[in-house]
């Protein structure tokens, strides 16, 4: 009986392929292909586009065609990055040097026919959520970066959004807050739809809203009030114009009547109406005749 031993030396026989290709099982033999490959010196997996395909859960259908894929992929972790450090469960880091064009480092578009009138068609739903514990949820919290050595004609918007409706529609709006019916908290230090505000150290903003290319623009459109960048204010001449006195009583301070009469001070107290006369506040009050008099 004869007993032949043979030791592998790691060499090339036997592997399919060229050079950085991945090695998988095709048919029971070794193959490799050029859109499969690994870089070891940077640990890069590389994928060509068209030729990933990913599972959507456990029993979802594969995503075919030129560079568009379906995923379900979910992210866990427990480090400690420390304290201002930050952990990022995605990165997509796009440098572009010299060169000419726009760039965006990640496009996502949802492209949909035929869907329902009530169905909701989100491009990206970004979600903070704290389920124990402090912090900071952000919903979405877009960085606009221009460096020191950046050209002075450079601009820099932390956040654009546009709008391309074709045709005439129900609603059109460029930014649109609701706090959702399940939300039944209230912001015990700041409660508002839009904040405004500086860090330590910041310039700040010269303008907290700056309309440039519509003059008749409504400011604010409410069902009681109105202001157009015009400088047109409209009042709902059943509600007024209210003002809080010192102990927080919303009182009507101006009001027009159905006439067309201006009403000042509907609910001003006796004798509390004053008006600055020459650079001096006097006092107004009525006299016997029912003319107004300055008092002294």
């Amino acid at each position: 009986m004869g007993i032949v031993a043979s030791k592998f030396t790691g060499g090339a026989a036997g592997v399919a392929g060229a050079d950085t290709q991945v090695q998988f099982n095709d048919g029971g033999a070794f193959a490799g292909d050029s859109g499969l490959v690994w870089d070891k010196t940077n640990n890069v997996l590389g994928i060509s586009p068209g030729a990933l395909y990913l599972q959507m859960g456990t029993s979802g259908a594969y995503a075919t065609g030129s560079g568009i894929i379906a995923a379900d992929a979910e992210i866990f972790d427990s480090f400690t990055p420390g304290s201002g450090n930050w952990y990022y469960g995605t990165l997509v880091y796009h440098r572009a040097q010299n060169g000419t064009g726009h760039r965006a480092a990640q496009e996502i578009v949802l492209e949909v026919t035929g869907h329902g009138a009530t169905d909701m068609l989100v491009g990206i739903a970004p979600v903070g959520h704290i389920v124990s514990g402090g912090g900071y949820a952000f919903g979405s919290n877009p960085y606009a970066w221009v460096s020191a050595g950046a050209d002075v004609g450079c601009q820099g918007v932390g956040e654009e959004v546009n709008t391309d409706i074709r045709r005439n529609i129900a609603v059109k709006i460029g930014i649109q807050i609701v706090d959702v019916s399940t939300s039944t908290g209230q912001g015990l230090t700041y409660d508002a739809a839009l904040r405004i505000d500086k860090q330590g150290g910041a310039r700040g903003y010269d303008q907290g809203i700056l309309f440039v290319s519509s003059p008749n623009l409504n400011l604010i459109s409410a069902p009681n009030f109105g202001l157009s960048a015009s400088g047109v204010m409209t009042i709902n001449n059943e509600t007024g114009v209210n003002f809080k006195n010192s102990a927080g009583t919303a009182k009507q301070m101006l009001r027009f009547t159905s006439a067309d009469a201006l009403i000042i001070g509907q609910e001003l107290g006796t004798g509390c109406l004053y008006m600055n006369i020459n650079g001096s506040v006097k006092r107004l009050t009525v006299d016997g005749n029912n003319f107004v008099k300055i008092v002294p």
